[in-house]
């Protein structure tokens, strides 16, 4: 006899998000043939077949970059006329958050939410201060809110988002914000946001949410006790960096602070990035992904800099000459 065919578990993804998603892949589709064709110009180099301009390649390799490049305005033209035929789907604010959804939207954030913010992406992760699963909405606090409240403020890590604090055991539910709160007498409180951002601006982000917290709860505030997790505990040390800067009242209420694998005094992953940038440089084939990591910085630094960047002047060595031109 055969066996119904169990169901299979409705997509994550709604349509919401695949809008979201086609647009960076449409955004990011010219950056990767650019860097494609740099890389392919570097090899003919070395073959002795120099292009008129850095990163171009000439002739019939020029030729077929170019209908690449129109193939794919054509595609993203394409995709655009296909998805504006399709039925309006609900704003992503209304589309449930389910834990594998919000797992796929933090890891995406991690990687790139920078970029997600500077297209105006919706599916950047905005900084929120969570409880019972949903935004604390200041203009409209829930009920059960205790004045002189103790809470217990969980901080994720990388790639990761608020409802992964929980997990199963023995097939059944734990959620370590709650647990140690109940066995402590604290209300937890989650923070979710966006973990590709740097760590000054979700710094600088989470103190404003937590002068709000300070503000608006009903009957006064009692303490804030910190439970943070790997990048967690960096936010939330330059969070407090922020509130000094800004003379903001939320620190007198902050009790303990607690770190879980938070990296103090560097990521080894981030000491390899850097290792790897320093190698990158060696030879002229990978000497276009320099390129794109400094103009990466660049753009970071006139973007973030206090009060707007004036000049940039430019010393450069040897190669560096060559990559700052390019």
């Amino acid at each position: 006899m055969t066996q119904p065919t169990a169901p299979q578990p409705a997509s994550s993804w709604q349509l919401a998000d695949i809008r979201e998603l086609t647009r960076l892949f449409i955004q990011a589709l010219p950056a990767t043939i650019q860097l494609t064709e740099a890389v392919h110009q570097a090899v003919l180099s070395g073959m002795g077949f120099k292009g008129r301009e850095e990163g171009k390649t000439t002739g019939i390799t020029g030729l077929v970059y170019k209908g690449v490049y129109g193939a794919a305005s054509a595609l993203g033209s394409g995709i655009h006329a296909l998805l504006a035929r399709l039925p309006p789907a609900p704003p992503l604010q209304q589309i449930p958050d389910t834990p594998s959804r919000a797992a796929l939207l933090a890891t995406l954030n991690g990687v790139m939410g920078d970029k997600l913010v500077e297209s105006h992406n919706a599916l950047a992760t905005p900084m929120t201060l969570r409880y019972l699963g949903k935004p604390l909405s200041w203009p409209a606090l829930p009920a059960p809110l205790p004045p002189r409240a103790r809470v217990l403020l969980m901080v994720h890590g990388l790639c990761m988002n608020d409802l992964q604090w929980q997990t199963r055991h023995q097939d059944a539910p734990v959620n370590h914000g709650e647990m140690l709160a109940k066995a402590l007498g604290y209300l937890p409180i989650y923070v979710r946001y966006n973990s590709g951002l740097s760590i000054v601006q979700n710094g600088h982000a989470l103190a404003r949410q937590l002068e709000k917290l300070a503000t608006h709860w009903p009957g006064g505030l009692g303490e804030i006790s910190v439970l943070a997790y790997s990048m967690g505990g960096l936010v939330i040390r330059s969070a407090c960096h922020s509130s000094d800067l800004a003379a903001q009242a939320w620190p007198a209420h902050l009790k303990n602070l607690l770190f879980l694998g938070t990296p103090h005094h560097g990521a080894p992953l981030e000491s390899a990035g850097h290792w790897l940038e320093q190698l990158l440089p060696a030879t002229a084939y990978s000497e276009p992904f320099v390129r794109l990591a400094l103009a990466r910085q660049l753009e970071k630094l006139a973007t973030h800099w206090p009060g707007g960047l004036g000049e940039i002047s430019v010393l450069a060595y040897s190669m560096g000459g060559l990559v700052i031109r390019s």
